[in-house]
């Protein structure tokens, strides 16, 4: 982080790492809980079929779920820090 950065700004870094552990935490997590979802509502569903329905939600909403909490963690460490140094 730059010297003269305050504490609203985000890190090209941050913003990265947050889109990475999305990627890597939240496209799993969001592909489980599709495949389970269409199990309980569609009852007699094959694996393979639950699986490629599953992998829409998990590419497109995975990296948003996964990274929110971190953004959320990050912007609430930004805005504290901002407090502190105004």
């Amino acid at each position: 982080m730059h010297a003269d950065m305050t504490g609203e700004e985000w890190d090209d870094g941050e913003l990265g790492r947050a889109l990475g552990i999305g990627i890597l935490v939240g496209v799993p997590l969001m592909f489980l809980i599709a495949v389970l979802l269409q199990f309980q509502v569609a009852g007699e569903v094959k694996l393979l079929h639950a699986a490629g329905v599953a992998l829409l939600p998990a590419f497109f909403v995975g990296p948003y779920v996964g990274g929110l909490f971190l953004m959320a963690r990050s912007s609430s460490r930004h805005e504290a820090h901002g407090a502190t140094t105004h």
